[in-house]
């Protein structure tokens, strides 16, 4: 998705959301509520990003996981003459121990689903973690849970197995490799798939009546997902903007 110089109404005002995530950073310009742009960086060189950007915002937000990076995003976003906000849990209710310490992606997608959707709502997160955020009927957030991601638990198998090679991750023909490869392939896919909605139909049964909302980086498993009630791939992004207006 891309745009021209001169193509947005000067009278509008482009907000930009930046998602600092372990692997990856995604950002994107809203113009009103609509995405006018998006895109995604390896996280290594986050601050590039304002590279990629054609038309000056107005207003930055960023939710970021990986705290030594943001000094860089903040020089050059000081460039530009704005000073960014960063995401915090000042903005949702919220029952859980030391609240400063929730991931402020996980502040934005609470904030993106309580503003779209009507409680009780369970958000399924696939990232470098998989990552499952609760929150009740009373639009408090009461917390999740967090397993290793697709990518680190492929990684760490390929890693720690000596004489397996890596292989490209799809949905296999058969459940039952007849080769080493279509072997893993399965184990990874199917096994993945298990274990999230295995997950979900845990925290389903703790919170009744839920919206099972399924976002994050690694979507090729999202339509897979048979606890998943609806996808939203830019929930992240849409939250992030959602801070900064409420």
């Amino acid at each position: 998705m891309n745009f021209k110089l001169g193509e947005i109404n000067r009278e509008k005002k482009l907000f930009l959301a930046i998602d600092i995530g372990n692997t990856k950073t995604k950002f994107a310009l809203f113009l009103g509520d609509k995405i006018v742009f998006k895109d995604s960086i390896p996280t290594g060189i986050a601050s590039s990003l304002f590279e990629k950007i054609r038309e000056k915002p107005s207003e930055i937000c960023i939710a970021s996981v990986v705290p030594k990076v943001n000094p860089e995003i903040l020089d050059r976003a000081k460039t530009l003459g704005i000073t960014p906000r960063f995401v915090s849990y000042d903005k949702i209710k919220t029952s859980i121990k030391n609240p400063e310490k929730i991931g402020q992606d996980r502040i934005a997608n609470v904030l993106a689903a309580l503003d779209q959707y009507k409680p009780p709502i369970i958000i399924v997160d696939l990232g470098t973690a998989t990552v499952f955020d609760c929150i009740n009927k009373d639009s408090i957030y009461i917390g999740g849970a967090i397993l290793p991601g697709i990518e680190i638990s492929i990684s760490s198998l390929f890693k720690r197995c000596a004489l397996l090679s890596p292989v490209e991750i799809k949905e296999p023909k058969s459940l039952i490799g007849d080769d080493t490869k279509s072997a893993i392939q399965s184990g990874i896919f199917y096994g993945a798939i298990e274990q999230i909605d295995g997950m979900t139909r845990r925290i389903k049964k703790r919170i009744k009546g839920a919206m099972v909302i399924g976002t994050g980086g690694i979507d090729f498993f999202l339509p897979h997902l048979k606890g998943i009630d609806l996808i939203d791939s830019d929930l992240t992004l849409k939250g992030i903007r959602q801070y900064a207006l409420s």
